[in-house]
């Protein structure tokens, strides 16, 4: 009788012991999921920027180019046309 408490004891020992371990793994895996799961927003936080970025750009690609903006900028930066006579002042 006495070898059944004691087996009896020993078999709850372990039981609480298994559960307590289980418990542990459980709550630190979920601590890993939660993690994980924030550090999915920000990625899809980051592909929703890019993608916005890339759809700007995109844009930006595929609309008419202006002539006149063109010319002007060109202008701007020195160049010249091919039929163009460039003269440079000479004087102070």
């Amino acid at each position: 009788m006495a070898r059944t408490k004691k087996t009896s004891l020993i078999i709850k020992i372990v039981l609480v012991l298994a559960i307590v371990y289980l418990l542990y793994v459980f709550i630190g895996l979920q601590i890993k999921i939660n993690a994980k799961k924030q550090q999915i927003n920000e990625y899809d936080e980051k592909i929703g920027e890019i993608t916005s970025e890339n759809e700007r750009l995109a844009g930006i690609l595929d609309a008419e180019i202006d002539e006149e903006y063109v010319e002007k900028v060109a202008r701007d930066m020195g160049y010249v046309n091919q039929d163009e006579k460039v003269y440079e002042s000479i004087t102070d």
